[in-house]
């Protein structure tokens, strides 16, 4: 197995999000994965970074970072990518999925960002470890 790590530490800012999605694209890009690919997993980051930004940390903040770690790794070729905070605990897989078949009017207000997350990952975890929020997000890369 080879595995390459990086990491990007950035304020809990949503200006940072550009920041984050550059870095990992062209990452991504040096490894000549698809468009479509980073198109797919670009919507799952914005969606996992702008929900810590907005409900993490209390406003005012002063210890407001994220850390994002991010694995490539072959055999099965996937990208691997954590994202860590300090802010308050949460698990977002905690709740149960929202009722899709029913209409907006009917169904409760959110989770439907979560569920996206789901459908779009091959695998997801949670883990409250040292004071630190840690959603993982596997997706394996495929030709798309």
């Amino acid at each position: 197995m080879f595995v390459v790590t990086l990491n990007i530490v950035v304020k809990s800012d949503e200006n940072e999000l550009y920041n984050v999605l550059d870095t990992i694209n062209e990452f991504l890009d040096s490894k000549n994965v698809s468009e479509k690919f980073k198109l797919r997993l670009s919507m799952v980051l914005e969606e996992i970074f702008i929900n810590i930004v907005n409900y993490a940390y209390e406003a005012g903040s002063e210890d407001n970072e994220i850390k994002i770690e991010y694995n490539f790794e072959k055999d099965p070729l996937k990208i691997i990518i954590k994202f860590i905070d300090k802010g308050a605990s949460f698990n977002p897989l905690s709740n149960d999925d929202p009722d899709i078949s029913l209409s907006s009017d009917e169904r409760e207000i959110g989770g439907l960002g979560i569920l996206l997350i789901k459908k779009s990952v091959d695998k997801i975890s949670y883990q409250f470890k040292d004071n630190q929020n840690i959603l993982t997000i596997e997706k394996n890369i495929k030709d798309e």
